[in-house]
């Protein structure tokens, strides 16, 4: 199954080419990465495959479905781990999760066993109970971004410029859940 495919997509903004003619395909189990430069259209790409940004031209499918016309059943199916994780100082740190979990349509019951499962996945279990700001930034962060997108019934995760300490947690954690 082709989880990505994206042929011949150009992206303008104005004057500014983001996309030219960018093809991109991703099969089941593999794990990639966009790498280049700032300016270089990467999260361009993820947001245009998501139909934040409709491409100019081009085909895209994800899971070997169209976008945009079955944009809400792929959607459902993308856990996206954000650029910037908000988090809400107030709330503890499963208080944050389940939250998420509850944005995703998991009824209370649900979301309580989906966030234990989060916690411990990216071992924030023993600091379940405090709030972001008792945390150190980096900890709470690089585990908040994988713990809000395993939220999702989603079936892939992507990751919009992982920070160094995310990519160290993460990446083996996903590739543990792939197999």
């Amino acid at each position: 199954m082709s989880i990505i495919a994206l042929d011949h997509v150009t992206k303008r903004f104005g004057e500014t080419i983001a996309l030219n003619d960018f093809s991109l395909h991703v099969e089941a189990g593999e794990l990639f990465g966009l790498l280049g430069p700032n300016g270089a259209g990467k999260t361009t790409a993820i947001s245009v495959m998501l139909n934040l940004y409709p491409a100019d031209s081009g085909t895209i499918q994800i899971f070997d479905q169209s976008m945009p016309k079955d944009e809400q059943t792929i959607k459902r199916r993308v856990g996206i781990v954000p650029q910037h994780v908000s988090v809400y100082d107030q709330l503890t740190v499963f208080e944050n999760i389940q939250f998420f979990a509850e944005l995703y349509g998991f009824n209370p019951s649900e979301a309580k066993q989906k966030t234990v499962a989060a916690l411990d996945f990216v071992e924030l279990t023993p600091h379940q109970k405090k709030r972001p700001p008792e945390l150190s930034g980096g900890s709470f962060v690089v585990s908040t971004s994988p713990a809000a997108s395993s939220m999702s019934r989603s079936s892939s995760s992507w990751m919009s410029r992982p920070s160094p300490s995310t990519r160290s947690h993460a990446i083996p954690s996903l590739r543990t859940s792939a197999s």
